[in-house]
Protein backbone atom coordinates (compact mmCIF):
# COMPACT_ATOMS: atom_id res chain seq x y z
CA UNK A 1 0.00 0.00 0.00
CA UNK A 2 2.48 2.54 0.85
CA UNK A 3 4.68 1.59 -2.76
CA UNK A 4 1.48 2.52 -4.67
CA UNK A 5 1.28 5.64 -2.54
CA UNK A 6 4.94 6.96 -3.24
CA UNK A 7 4.24 6.07 -6.86
CA UNK A 8 1.30 8.09 -7.46
CA UNK A 9 2.97 10.74 -5.53
CA UNK A 10 5.99 10.41 -7.92
CA UNK A 11 3.81 10.50 -11.22
CA UNK A 12 1.82 13.78 -9.54
CA UNK A 13 5.25 15.74 -9.39
CA UNK A 14 6.22 14.82 -12.52
CA UNK A 15 2.81 16.21 -14.23
CA UNK A 16 3.47 19.39 -12.00
CA UNK A 17 6.95 19.47 -13.77
CA UNK A 18 5.84 19.15 -16.70
CA UNK A 19 3.09 21.69 -16.94
CA UNK A 20 5.48 24.06 -14.94
CA UNK A 21 8.36 23.72 -17.80
CA UNK A 22 5.53 23.94 -20.65
CA UNK A 23 4.43 27.60 -19.06
CA UNK A 24 7.60 29.07 -18.84
CA UNK A 25 8.24 27.81 -22.54
CA UNK A 26 5.24 29.35 -23.10
CA UNK A 27 5.53 32.82 -21.76
CA UNK A 28 9.35 33.18 -22.98
CA UNK A 29 7.49 32.65 -26.64
CA UNK A 30 4.88 35.04 -25.81
CA UNK A 31 7.23 37.79 -25.25
CA UNK A 32 9.55 37.22 -27.95
CA UNK A 33 5.86 37.51 -30.35
CA UNK A 34 4.68 40.85 -28.41
CA UNK A 35 7.37 42.90 -28.13
CA UNK A 36 8.59 45.38 -30.04
CA UNK A 37 11.59 46.33 -31.25
CA UNK A 38 13.61 49.49 -32.55
CA UNK A 39 14.25 49.94 -36.08
CA UNK A 40 15.55 52.96 -38.36
CA UNK A 41 15.18 53.40 -41.83
CA UNK A 42 17.81 53.19 -44.12
CA UNK A 43 16.55 54.04 -47.41
CA UNK A 44 18.02 57.30 -49.42
CA UNK A 45 14.48 59.00 -50.16
CA UNK A 46 11.11 59.09 -47.97
CA UNK A 47 9.91 55.14 -47.34
CA UNK A 48 6.35 54.43 -48.26
CA UNK A 49 3.82 52.75 -45.15
CA UNK A 50 0.97 50.33 -46.24
CA UNK A 51 -2.23 49.76 -44.92
CA UNK A 52 -1.31 46.00 -45.94
CA UNK A 53 1.52 43.96 -46.58
CA UNK A 54 1.15 44.00 -50.34
CA UNK A 55 2.40 46.64 -52.68
CA UNK A 56 -0.68 47.22 -54.16
CA UNK A 57 -2.17 48.67 -50.83
CA UNK A 58 -3.24 52.15 -49.88
CA UNK A 59 0.01 54.32 -49.28
CA UNK A 60 -1.11 55.97 -45.70
CA UNK A 61 2.22 57.89 -45.06
CA UNK A 62 6.08 57.91 -45.31
CA UNK A 63 8.99 58.00 -42.98
CA UNK A 64 12.19 59.71 -43.15
CA UNK A 65 16.06 58.36 -44.11
CA UNK A 66 17.27 57.58 -40.38
CA UNK A 67 13.70 57.99 -38.93
CA UNK A 68 13.38 55.19 -35.47
CA UNK A 69 10.04 52.79 -35.46
CA UNK A 70 8.96 50.15 -33.65
CA UNK A 71 8.57 46.87 -35.24
CA UNK A 72 6.22 44.25 -34.21
CA UNK A 73 7.25 41.15 -36.18
CA UNK A 74 8.97 40.45 -39.45
CA UNK A 75 7.44 38.16 -42.26
CA UNK A 76 8.57 37.15 -45.55
CA UNK A 77 9.47 41.06 -46.88
CA UNK A 78 7.85 43.22 -44.56
CA UNK A 79 7.30 44.75 -41.07
CA UNK A 80 4.51 45.36 -39.07
CA UNK A 81 4.85 48.56 -37.60
CA UNK A 82 3.35 51.17 -35.31
CA UNK A 83 2.12 54.51 -37.12
CA UNK A 84 -0.35 56.91 -35.98
CA UNK A 85 -1.73 54.51 -33.23
CA UNK A 86 -2.19 52.19 -35.93
CA UNK A 87 -0.82 48.92 -37.52
CA UNK A 88 0.91 49.24 -40.32
CA UNK A 89 3.95 47.96 -42.75
CA UNK A 90 6.65 48.37 -45.07
CA UNK A 91 9.83 46.70 -46.43
CA UNK A 92 12.31 44.86 -44.70
CA UNK A 93 14.58 45.53 -46.63
CA UNK A 94 14.92 49.56 -45.97
CA UNK A 95 15.06 49.09 -42.42
CA UNK A 96 17.64 47.67 -39.29
CA UNK A 97 17.45 47.10 -36.11
CA UNK A 98 19.64 49.48 -33.93
CA UNK A 99 21.51 47.65 -31.60
CA UNK A 100 21.85 49.08 -28.45
CA UNK A 101 25.80 48.39 -26.77
CA UNK A 102 26.04 48.75 -23.37
CA UNK A 103 29.31 49.63 -21.69
CA UNK A 104 30.11 46.80 -19.04
CA UNK A 105 33.73 47.65 -17.75
CA UNK A 106 35.61 43.75 -17.74
CA UNK A 107 36.76 43.09 -14.64
CA UNK A 108 40.02 40.95 -14.91
CA UNK A 109 42.97 39.72 -12.38
CA UNK A 110 45.80 41.93 -11.88
CA UNK A 111 48.96 39.31 -13.57
CA UNK A 112 52.14 40.39 -13.57
CA UNK A 113 53.85 41.54 -16.90
CA UNK A 114 57.16 39.42 -17.59
CA UNK A 115 57.82 41.76 -20.32
CA UNK A 116 61.14 43.60 -19.78
CA UNK A 117 60.78 47.58 -18.65
CA UNK A 118 62.20 49.81 -21.56
CA UNK A 119 63.51 53.16 -20.79
CA UNK A 120 61.15 54.76 -23.63
CA UNK A 121 57.17 55.06 -23.58
CA UNK A 122 55.27 52.95 -26.19
CA UNK A 123 52.36 55.11 -27.95
CA UNK A 124 49.34 54.23 -28.05
CA UNK A 125 46.17 55.43 -29.90
CA UNK A 126 43.52 57.01 -28.03
CA UNK A 127 39.92 55.79 -29.16
CA UNK A 128 37.64 57.70 -30.65
CA UNK A 129 34.44 58.83 -29.96
CA UNK A 130 31.36 56.96 -32.61
CA UNK A 131 28.19 58.92 -32.95
CA UNK A 132 24.93 56.84 -33.41
CA UNK A 133 23.82 57.85 -37.05
CA UNK A 134 20.25 56.95 -35.97
CA UNK A 135 19.75 59.75 -34.18
CA UNK A 136 19.93 61.87 -37.25
CA UNK A 137 16.37 62.97 -38.44
CA UNK A 138 15.22 64.78 -41.70
CA UNK A 139 12.49 67.19 -39.91
CA UNK A 140 11.46 69.04 -43.09
CA UNK A 141 9.53 67.14 -46.34
CA UNK A 142 9.60 68.87 -49.64
CA UNK A 143 6.56 67.53 -51.52
CA UNK A 144 5.75 68.66 -55.46
CA UNK A 145 1.90 69.29 -56.09
CA UNK A 146 0.45 70.30 -59.13
CA UNK A 147 -2.98 70.88 -59.58
CA UNK A 148 -5.74 72.32 -62.12
CA UNK A 149 -8.91 73.69 -60.93
CA UNK A 150 -11.94 75.31 -62.34
CA UNK A 151 -15.32 77.12 -61.35
CA UNK A 152 -17.41 79.98 -61.02
CA UNK A 153 -15.70 83.68 -60.75
CA UNK A 154 -17.31 86.69 -60.85
CA UNK A 155 -16.46 90.53 -60.56
CA UNK A 156 -18.91 93.63 -59.62
CA UNK A 157 -19.09 96.42 -62.47
CA UNK A 158 -19.21 99.82 -60.69
CA UNK A 159 -20.52 98.31 -57.71
CA UNK A 160 -23.76 97.55 -59.25
CA UNK A 161 -24.12 94.44 -60.80
CA UNK A 162 -22.61 91.12 -60.28
CA UNK A 163 -21.34 89.44 -63.70
CA UNK A 164 -20.15 85.64 -63.56
CA UNK A 165 -17.70 83.69 -65.88
CA UNK A 166 -16.17 80.08 -65.53
CA UNK A 167 -12.81 80.55 -64.73
CA UNK A 168 -9.98 77.95 -64.56
CA UNK A 169 -6.42 77.53 -63.54
CA UNK A 170 -3.47 75.35 -62.88
CA UNK A 171 -0.77 75.89 -60.64
CA UNK A 172 2.65 74.49 -59.68
CA UNK A 173 2.87 74.04 -55.44
CA UNK A 174 5.92 72.92 -53.24
CA UNK A 175 4.77 71.82 -49.70
CA UNK A 176 7.29 72.17 -46.77
CA UNK A 177 5.97 69.62 -44.40
CA UNK A 178 6.79 68.98 -40.33
CA UNK A 179 7.76 65.65 -40.83
CA UNK A 180 8.77 66.23 -36.85
CA UNK A 181 7.66 68.45 -34.21
CA UNK A 182 9.53 71.99 -34.37
CA UNK A 183 9.58 74.17 -31.83
CA UNK A 184 5.75 75.50 -31.55
CA UNK A 185 5.27 73.65 -34.73
CA UNK A 186 3.08 70.77 -34.75
CA UNK A 187 3.72 67.60 -36.53
CA UNK A 188 1.89 67.29 -40.43
CA UNK A 189 1.93 71.04 -40.41
CA UNK A 190 2.83 72.57 -43.45
CA UNK A 191 3.18 75.61 -45.86
CA UNK A 192 2.81 76.26 -49.27
CA UNK A 193 4.29 78.30 -52.22
CA UNK A 194 3.01 78.04 -55.95
CA UNK A 195 3.15 79.92 -59.38
CA UNK A 196 0.65 79.41 -62.12
CA UNK A 197 -1.98 80.79 -64.21
CA UNK A 198 -5.16 81.75 -64.25
CA UNK A 199 -8.22 83.13 -66.00
CA UNK A 200 -11.25 85.13 -64.46
CA UNK A 201 -13.02 88.48 -64.40
CA UNK A 202 -16.12 87.35 -67.31
CA UNK A 203 -17.13 87.12 -70.72
CA UNK A 204 -16.69 90.78 -72.11
CA UNK A 205 -13.30 91.00 -70.23
CA UNK A 206 -11.79 87.54 -69.25
CA UNK A 207 -8.63 88.49 -67.05
CA UNK A 208 -5.68 86.24 -67.72
CA UNK A 209 -3.17 86.14 -64.78
CA UNK A 210 -0.03 85.06 -63.83
CA UNK A 211 -0.49 84.32 -60.13
CA UNK A 212 2.03 83.57 -56.84
CA UNK A 213 0.06 81.97 -53.99
CA UNK A 214 1.35 81.53 -50.17
CA UNK A 215 -0.36 79.60 -47.96
CA UNK A 216 1.73 80.38 -44.18
CA UNK A 217 -0.76 77.78 -42.22
CA UNK A 218 -1.66 74.51 -43.54
CA UNK A 219 -2.70 71.41 -41.02
CA UNK A 220 -3.00 67.79 -42.68
CA UNK A 221 -4.68 64.85 -40.40
CA UNK A 222 -4.80 61.12 -41.39
CA UNK A 223 -8.20 59.01 -41.05
CA UNK A 224 -7.50 55.62 -42.13
CA UNK A 225 -6.25 55.70 -45.93
CA UNK A 226 -7.37 59.48 -46.35
CA UNK A 227 -5.56 62.32 -45.84
CA UNK A 228 -7.53 65.62 -44.90
CA UNK A 229 -6.13 68.79 -45.50
CA UNK A 230 -6.53 72.37 -44.56
CA UNK A 231 -4.68 75.73 -45.58
CA UNK A 232 -5.00 79.49 -45.52
CA UNK A 233 -3.00 82.24 -46.99
CA UNK A 234 -3.07 84.75 -49.95
CA UNK A 235 -2.24 85.22 -53.36
CA UNK A 236 -1.11 88.26 -55.80
CA UNK A 237 -1.16 88.40 -59.81
CA UNK A 238 -0.18 90.31 -62.40
CA UNK A 239 -2.82 90.73 -65.54
CA UNK A 240 -2.24 90.65 -68.83
CA UNK A 241 -3.29 93.23 -71.57
CA UNK A 242 -5.72 91.77 -74.00
CA UNK A 243 -7.53 92.80 -76.66
CA UNK A 244 -10.87 93.59 -74.63
CA UNK A 245 -8.88 95.31 -71.53
CA UNK A 246 -6.78 97.59 -74.11
CA UNK A 247 -9.63 99.39 -74.83
CA UNK A 248 -10.58 100.22 -71.67
CA UNK A 249 -6.77 101.71 -70.20
CA UNK A 250 -7.21 99.78 -67.04
CA UNK A 251 -5.38 101.86 -64.23
CA UNK A 252 -3.81 98.75 -62.59
CA UNK A 253 -3.08 95.30 -63.34
CA UNK A 254 -2.45 94.10 -60.35
CA UNK A 255 -4.53 91.50 -58.23
CA UNK A 256 -3.86 90.87 -54.29
CA UNK A 257 -6.31 88.97 -52.54
CA UNK A 258 -6.60 85.69 -49.92
CA UNK A 259 -7.49 82.41 -50.34
CA UNK A 260 -8.60 78.86 -47.83
CA UNK A 261 -8.89 75.40 -49.25
CA UNK A 262 -9.84 72.68 -47.86
CA UNK A 263 -9.81 68.88 -49.54
CA UNK A 264 -8.67 65.29 -49.49
CA UNK A 265 -6.17 62.97 -50.36
CA UNK A 266 -6.03 59.47 -51.15
CA UNK A 267 -3.15 57.59 -52.94
CA UNK A 268 -1.25 61.14 -53.82
CA UNK A 269 -4.91 62.08 -55.53
CA UNK A 270 -6.59 64.85 -54.12
CA UNK A 271 -9.30 67.15 -54.61
CA UNK A 272 -10.83 70.20 -53.16
CA UNK A 273 -12.84 73.18 -52.98
CA UNK A 274 -11.13 76.72 -53.01
CA UNK A 275 -12.23 80.66 -52.01
CA UNK A 276 -10.43 83.27 -53.10
CA UNK A 277 -11.46 86.96 -52.68
CA UNK A 278 -9.73 89.94 -54.26
CA UNK A 279 -8.65 92.91 -52.19
CA UNK A 280 -7.89 94.99 -55.07
CA UNK A 281 -9.39 96.29 -57.75
CA UNK A 282 -8.41 95.90 -61.55
CA UNK A 283 -9.97 99.19 -62.58
CA UNK A 284 -10.52 102.76 -64.81
CA UNK A 285 -12.73 105.51 -64.78
CA UNK A 286 -15.76 103.37 -65.94
CA UNK A 287 -15.11 100.03 -64.71
CA UNK A 288 -14.19 98.23 -61.69
CA UNK A 289 -12.98 94.16 -61.46
CA UNK A 290 -13.35 92.80 -58.24
CA UNK A 291 -12.93 88.93 -58.24
CA UNK A 292 -14.41 86.30 -56.25
CA UNK A 293 -14.41 82.81 -57.29
CA UNK A 294 -14.93 79.29 -55.64
CA UNK A 295 -13.37 76.44 -57.81
CA UNK A 296 -13.14 73.03 -57.61
CA UNK A 297 -9.27 71.14 -57.63
CA UNK A 298 -8.00 68.48 -58.63
CA UNK A 299 -4.18 67.40 -57.66
CA UNK A 300 -1.87 64.68 -57.50
CA UNK A 301 1.44 64.57 -55.47
CA UNK A 302 3.98 63.86 -57.69
CA UNK A 303 7.16 63.18 -55.55
CA UNK A 304 9.01 63.79 -52.55
CA UNK A 305 12.60 66.64 -52.94
CA UNK A 306 13.51 65.54 -49.81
Amino acid sequence: MLKIHNKQKEKNTSNISVKIFIFLFFIGTASNVVGQEKYEVISTSRLNVRNKPTTNSSIIGTLNPHEQIDVYSIIDSWAKISYRSRMAYVSSKYIRKIEIKENIPIVTEYQEESNPITSEPEETETPKTIYNESTKNDYIGIDFVPSIYGGFTNFVSNNVSPKGNIGFGIDFAFQFIANQPISFIPKDYYMEASLGYSLKGSGAFPLHYITMKLSPIGYRYMISDFMLLGKIGAYTGYTFSTIETQSHSFDTNIDIGILCEIGVEYERIGVGFSYERGLTNVCNSKLKLNNQCVFLNLSYRLFNLK
